[in-house]
C-alpha cells in the first residue's frame, strides 16, 4: 500500500532521511498540496500531473466534473498528453493509473489524452445544453466509460460488437456513445458505427478524426416535441 505524503514525511523525520534542502522542501510541499495524486511514485510524472492545475483545459473541465476520482483522472489524462511524445515516464504513469484506478481509470485518462472527451463535449455544446445538463452528461459518460466508449481493435468480431453494443444502447438509452478506432482499426470502427446506427433509433452520427485515429459520436437526437 502506498504511504500517504504525511506518513512519508513522518518516516523521513524519524529515520533522518528527509531532504531538507530547498529543492527537497519544495518537493514535499508539492506532495502535501496534491494528496489526491500521491500514489504517483515517479517524480517527473507527479510534477507533470500537478502542473495541470494551471492548464486552461483543466479550468474548463473542473467547472463541469465534480466527482473527485474523475477530476484526478482528467488531470492525469492531460499529463499523459504532455508526455506522449515518446517520453520515458509515460509507461510509468500508465502503470500507476492501472494500479490505483484499474482499466476503467486508464480508459478515462486515455479519453482525455487523445482529445476524445473534448470532441464529445464540443458535440454536446452544439446542442445548446444547460450547464447542469452538460455536466451530468460528461460525468455519465466518464462513470460508464466501459459501457459507452468502445475501443475498436482490428481483430474484433465486428458483427458481435455491433449486436452487443446496439442491444446495450436500446436497453439503457444513453445520451451518447463513442466508437474509437486508431491506425489500422479506422475502417473497422466505421463499419461498427454504421452497423450500430442501423439497429437503433433516435440517434445521430458525427465524426471526429485526426492523422492517427477516428471517433464516431453517436448522440441522442432531439425529441420531436422539443423546440
Amino acid at each position: 500500500m502506498t504511504p500517504t505524503p504525511e506518513e512519508e514525511v513522518i518516516a523521513g523525520v524519524t529515520k533522518g532521511t528527509l531532504d531538507f534542502t530547498a529543492e527537497g522542501v519544495k518537493r514535499w510541499a508539492a506532495r502535501l498540496a496534491n494528496r489526491d495524486i500521491a500514489f504517483i511514485e515517479d517524480r517527473n510524472s507527479f510534477d507533470a500531473v500537478a502542473e495541470q492545475k494551471r492548464n486552461p483545459e483543466w479550468s474548463f473541465y473542473k467547472e463541469y466534473v465534480k466527482t473527485k476520482e474523475l477530476r484526478v483522472l482528467i488531470r492525469i489524462g492531460l499529463a499523459l498528453r504532455k508526455l506522449e511524445s515518446g517520453h520515458t515516464d509515460l509507461q510509468s504513469l500508465r502503470k500507476n493509473i492501472l494500479h490505483k484506478h484499474g482499466k476503467k481509470g486508464l480508459h478515462v485518462a486515455q479519453l482525455v489524452q487523445d482529445g476524445d472527451l473534448g470532441a464529445f463535449i464540443g458535440a454536446l455544446i452544439s446542442k445548446q445544453m444547460s450547464k447542469a445538463d452538460l455536466g451530468a452528461a460528461i460525468e455519465d459518460l466518464l462513470l460508464n466509460v466501459d459501457k459507452y466508449v468502445v475501443f475498436i481493435k482490428s481483430d474484433i468480431v465486428t458483427q458481435r460488437v455491433i449486436d452487443s453494443t446496439a442491444t446495450r444502447v436500446n436497453a439503457n438509452l444513453p445520451p451518447a456513445l463513442l466508437i474509437c478506432g486508431s491506425k489500422g482499426a479506422k475502417g473497422t470502427a466505421e463499419t461498427v458505427a454504421k452497423g450500430i446506427m442501423k439497429k437503433i433509433d433516435g440517434y445521430e452520427l458525427s465524426t471526429y478524426q485526426n492523422k492517427v485515429k477516428v471517433v464516431y459520436l453517436i448522440m441522442k437526437g432531439e425529441s420531436p416535441d422539443e423546440d
